[in-house]
């Protein structure tokens, strides 16, 4: 992998530009989005449409927004903060109220509550949790699924059969007995989904519980990790960047805290936190911090005054209790079409038949028969079901593999995927950070293999600045309890984040860490921003001097040192001004340890005089002394890549998904870990090189390592090229720019999976068609944000989920072809009825329980299938063309402040109404149509909702549900064979019975059944009208008895996935498709030969043997699909022989790996 230096020191940092201040900008936005503030105003017409991606488009106002409290308040309906006035109060007296110690002086050593006293607040007081929503009752909510327009559909046609019985004729009980079967079982098919979604909404809420809220508390003076609902009234709490605010909490010590209030009071800008309140109003107490709200920068520690439904939140319940509309992932979407379009063509045909049968004389009531047959021939009604257990099924066997999915259908999404932008730290790598190096100048800079690397400048840590540096400007502690500071430092446990446990770890293998902070007690404490890229502390000796200490990373502490410590031989120290040899040895040694793949840190410190800073000087993080520092060394770290990583990334590759690297380290670590987790230069022998990023072409390589500095100056053509490598990493990456990097792979066509744990992730998680959290490092933020969580942070994970979504779509067209594959035999002799007059093959009733009856478990059996072999060999199945990406107000305003990219303004109306001018009349049409059904029922009600951002617009490229393949297989293949043996077996019984196949020809609809009550000769055979009637529904239960049976073989077709469906494994390993064959088989037998079933149904005994029929149709099936997939295998053998010059062979011989690549900074 080619290398290309850092930007030049000195490059200046991101201006806007020209764009962000032409006239074009005004003050004001159409539907009052955004109150303050300068933006584009853009219309959807004017965006450009560039080549490489699609538009950037900003909705004005969603009509889901939720209302926030003022605005509630102003509709006089804010009943909070009238009780409140904890924020008025001075710490002892706040410590007195809530019967708590507390340490006035340092919050941070107070002992909190006992453990006992906090379990008695809890047993008397409760547990900390809302009371969730009323749920609608049962009733409600299944009288809501018969809302479904295919449900709706059968109902009314089961009221129409019922109605009908005032035409039939004297005696003819048929309309009823129609309307009260299809009335039952349509009942009967929409209780079954609604046990399974009642069962899939229990799981999920049981899955949840696995990552529940947690808080960091201090019970008899040691920190623990308790879940949120134990929290009691009084609990001494600590809060840092990322957290969700457990309870209302007074906030008794702040440290550079912010909180994001938006969802309360509407404020976008974070706001932040003190000590003192300046505002009576409890909304605008500087020192309160509300449930439900998250802290995006800092820390602090409060008390907790107010928890569960006594909460800000819990008493506007309303507006905890509402949800945003979601739109739908792109196979619900795809089904649902589908399942109308289906019912559309189903009500044409019905429609059609039923007029044709009056033409031809046939009674209304055996027309509206016949027209009610096609329909449910034509319904997909058991879909639903079927697609809710195929996706609970998956949710529950992605838990057993630490995968936690909040929305049973983003899992299709899963895998849909393209692209998969990873972070680095805890996801590729195990998050185990160990100090392996220092390096200090004079020391450890010439040959650092051939000297100790951890050996101390000094034995005296107190003499040693690099390591006082480690240790006091660290957020990280032991957790204090005998059993833990027993143990081995190696062993013990740490609350901090990886890398300051590996420096606390470090130094508390020579140093009492507790005597230290003890000794340098600290004025002021700034912790690390991922902005600026440093945290820094300025603490105080037993003298009373000031030292300020700085680490963070080495290029942005280093821009802030003049001097530096040179050391020399015998622990001589000498004090040097900045210059270049210090620069170099630097420079060097610092690339030679990122180049290990090692993270690295730089320190630094400044002696502040006690003339000018005077013991009890008050310092503040906006003015404390940070520049003209003294250089004190770098410290390596190394964490290692987590087994399994690099082949879970060779699996993409194979699978055609491309994983892209965003980390916040040194572009050479991350340079280093992808080399030696990716397979794409693994082998590579590619020199590395150095050179300014003016004189590298990045379409002389294939993969790229892009600094964060680098994407304010890239254009757009630089973009679309960087973005098509094979391989990209983003380093020194501000999590805010991983909003720009999605948006624009989303823009490209990608169907972006995004994995984050921190509080700054969480615009991209949301923004990202799939996004993925960690539930042990992240933050509880991302982790809301999320459609999936990773219990065990585990990359490995992801890969098993999106395995297990690619099987859930390969199953779904499995399932839908072997739904589809009835209709042809269920439809044919209706059409041999109208058109050769050949006697009905089967009725209304048998298509019913064909359609709602034995076909249903063989159906939904397809959720247990465990897929193909090569379901991670094939490409994703959705193409990458550009897309318009439609982004919300949070989404607009971060990637205006960030990024130049033009956005466009339009309602949803105007989006749509583009979409149907670029289609034909009739799509536009249908289009219309699908949105008005989709209103009609109340879309935000419908159980099949996706934790995506919004619709995935559908590609020509995309693999579809129903393809023309599967069409050709349902309808042609299956539909020839099941009409065959079914008709073999139609006149076989007829013949059995003494009616020869050549007197059947333009018997019907005059006999069989005798509508007139005439007799029927045929082969010099007397038939009378009871007789007629027998032998009809002996055939007909014998028809479909063979197309129940014929289905059986469908289903082991598309189960048996190997080259020679006769001898194929896989077809048995799923054993539940053949205990529902048997289940089915029963239904079929209850249904033939059960009496008064018979009178009911219109069924009847019919001969045996016509059984062994049906299964030789079935095989003879099978026979045919093995000769066709061996003519296949031969055609595809000889196209792969071809000449290299051939479209075929290229593609054959195109390979992922790369000739080379570059790295751009």
């Amino acid at each position: 992998m080619a290398h290309l230096a850092e930007l030049p020191r000195g490059a200046a940092p991101r201006q806007p530009s020209a764009r962000a201040t032409h006239a074009g900008f005004t003050s004001s936005v159409k539907g009052g989005d955004i109150e303050t503030g300068k933006r584009r105003t853009i219309t959807l017409a004017e965006a450009t449409r560039y080549r490489t991606r699609g538009r950037i488009i900003a909705v004005s106002r969603r009509s889901t927004d939720l209302p926030t409290i003022k605005e509630a308040a102003a509709a006089g309906k804010q009943p909070v903060g009238e009780d409140v006035d904890d924020h008025f109060l001075t710490v002892a007296r706040l410590a007195e109220r809530y019967s708590v110690d507390l340490d006035l002086e340092d919050p941070a050593k107070s002992q909190g509550l006992s453990p006992e006293e906090a379990q008695r607040r809890l047993d008397t007081e409760g547990l900390n949790a809302l009371t969730p929503p009323k749920e609608d009752s049962l009733i409600i909510q299944y009288l809501r699924l018969l809302k479904d327009p295919l449900t709706a559909m059968l109902l009314l046609a089961a009221a129409l059969s019922l109605a009908s019985q005032a035409a039939a004729d004297e005696g003819d009980y048929t309309p009823i007995y129609l309307g009260m079967v299809l009335l039952v079982v349509t009942l009967a098919n929409t209780t079954v989904d609604f046990v399974q979604a009642r069962k899939s909404a229990a799981m999920v809420k049981s899955l949840s519980a696995l990552a529940p809220a947690k808080a960091m508390v201090l019970r008899g003076g040691a920190a623990v990790e308790v879940n949120a609902s134990q929290l009691a009234r009084g609990e001494v709490t600590m809060l840092k960047a990322g957290d969700k605010v457990p309870a209302d909490i007074r906030l008794v010590k702040v440290t550079e805290m912010t909180v994001d209030n938006s969802n309360l009071t509407g404020e976008g800008d974070p706001q932040k936190r003190a000590v003192t309140a300046d505002s009576p109003a409890v909304l605008e107490a500087e020192n309160l911090v509300f449930m439900g709200t998250t802290v995006v920068a800092g820390a602090g520690i409060g008390v907790v005054i107010r928890r569960g439904d006594e909460s800000v939140l819990g008493k506007i319940s309303t507006l905890a209790g509402a949800s945003k509309d979601d739109m739908q992932s792109p196979l619900t979407k795809e089904i649902k079409a589908f399942v109308l379009l289906m019912g559309g063509i189903a009500f044409f045909f019905a429609v059609l038949l039923f007029g044709i049968g009056m033409a031809r004389g046939v009674s209304f009531t055996n027309s509206l028969s016949l027209g009610i047959g096609i329909f449910v021939a034509f319904a997909l009604c058991g879909m639903p079901a079927t697609v809710t257990m195929l996706l609970a099924y998956a949710s529950k066997q992605l838990s057993k593999h630490n995968v936690l999915v909040k929305n049973l259908h983003a899992m299709d999404t899963l895998g849909a995927i393209t692209l998969l932008c990873s972070d680095k730290t805890g996801t590729l790598t195990m998050n185990v950070m160990t100090v392996v190096e220092t390096w200090r100048f004079g020391r450890n800079n010439t040959d650092t293999d051939s000297v100790e690397p951890l050996e101390a400048a000094s034995a005296d840590v107190h003499q040693d600045k690099l390591r006082l540096c480690m240790v006091l400007c660290n957020s990280a502690h032991f957790v204090s309890s005998e059993e833990n500071l027993a143990l081995p430092v190696s062993e013990r446990a740490v609350i901090g984040d990886a890398t300051e446990t590996a420096l606390l770890r470090h130094v508390a293998n020579s140093d009492s860490v507790d005597d230290l902070r003890a000794t340098y007690l600290p004025a002021l404490e700034v912790p690390f921003s991922s902005d600026r890229k440093w945290a820094a502390g300025v603490f105080t000796n037993a003298d009373g001097l000031y030292t300020v200490y700085l680490k963070g990373a080495p290029e942005r502490v280093i821009r802030r040192c003049t001097q530096y410590y040179k050391h020399g031989p015998g622990g001589a120290v000498e004090f040097c001004p900045m210059d270049s040899g210090l620069q170099e040895a630097f420079q060097a040694t610092y690339e030679k340890m990122a180049g290990r793949g090692q993270r690295v840190i730089a320190c630094a410190a400044l002696d502040l005089p006690a003339s000018t800073y005077p013991k009890g000087t008050e310092f503040d993080a906006e003015t404390f002394p940070s520049e003209n520092m003294v250089f004190l060394g770098l410290v390596a770290l190394q964490d290692p890549p987590k087994p399994g990583v690099t082949g879970a990334i060779d699996e993409c590759n194979t699978a055609g998904i491309q994983v892209m690297m965003i980390t916040g380290d040194h572009p050479l670590t991350a340079e280093a870990i992808a080399r030696e987790v990716s397979s794409y230069e693994r082998n590579s022998n590619t020199p590395s090189t150095t050179a300014l990023l003016a004189q590298v072409k990045l379409d002389q390589f294939e993969a790229v390592v892009l600094h964060g500095e680098t994407l304010a100056t890239m254009s757009e053509e630089e973009w679309a090229e960087a973005l098509s490598k094979r391989e990209v990493v983003f380093a020194r990456t501000s999590p805010q720019q991983k909003l720009e990097i999605v948006t624009r792979s989303q823009a490209m066509g990608h169907v972006v999976a995004m994995i984050g744990d921190g509080v700054n992730d969480s615009p991209a998680l949301r923004r990202a068609d799939m996004g993925i959290a960690m539930a042990m490092t992240g933050s509880e933020v991302s982790r809301e944000a999320a459609s999936l969580v990773l219990l065990d942070d585990n990359f490995t994970s992801v890969i098993v989920g999106i395995k297990r979504g690619r099987i859930i779509f390969s199953n779904m067209k499995k399932a839908v072809c072997c739904t589809l594959g009835h209709i042809m035999g269920e439809i044919f002799p209706a059409i041999l009825l109208l058109v050769l007059g050949l006697p009905l093959g089967m009725s209304s009733f048998l298509i019913l329980f064909i359609d709602l009856g034995t076909e249903i478990a063989p159906v939904m059996s397809f959720a247990f299938e465990e897929g193909d072999a090569d379901v991670m060999e094939r490409p994703p199945r959705r193409a990458i063309v550009p897309r318009d990406v439609v982004v919300d107000l949070d989404e607009e305003r971060r990637l205006l402040d960030l990024t130049d990219m033009e956005i466009a303004e339009a309602d949803k109306d105007e989006i749509e109404e583009e979409v149907e001018r670029g289609q034909s009349k009739l799509g536009a049409l249908g289009n219309r149509l699908y949105r008005g059904v989709i209103r009609m029922t109340n879309s935000s009600k419908m159980p099949f909702r996706s934790g995506g951002k919004d619709d995935l617009p559908t590609n020509p490229g995309d693999e579809r549900l129903v393809d023309m393949h599967a069409v050709i297989f349902a309808f042609v293949q299956n539909g020839f064979f099941g009409v065959a043996t079914g008709l073999v077996v139609y006149f076989l019984v007829f013949n059995h019975y003494g009616v020869p196949p050549s007197s059947l020809m333009g018997a019907a609809p005059e006999f069989f059944p005798a509508t007139n009550g005439d007799t029927f000769e045929a082969d010099g055979k007397t038939f009378s009208p009871g007789r007629q009637e027998d032998i009809l529904n002996s055939v007909q239960s014998a028809y479909y008895f063979t197309i129940a049976i014929t289905q059986f073989f469908t289903a082991y077709i598309l189960k048996a996935t190997d080259p020679n469906p006769f001898c194929s494994p896989k077809a048995w390993v799923n054993k539940w498709t053949y205990l529902a064959m048997v289940f089915s088989t029963a239904i079929a037998f209850f249904v033939t030969f059960t009496p008064g079933v018979q009178t009911v149904l219109g069924s009847n005994n019919f001969p045996l043997w016509a059984l062994p029929v049906a299964f030789a149709g079935g095989l003879v099936h099978v026979a045919f699909e093995a000769v066709k997939r061996f003519v296949m295998r031969q055609v595809r053998k000889k196209k792969a022989a071809k000449p290299a010059g051939s479209p075929v062979a290229d593609d054959s011989n195109s390979s992922t790996m790369l000739t080379g690549s570059a790295q751009v900074a």
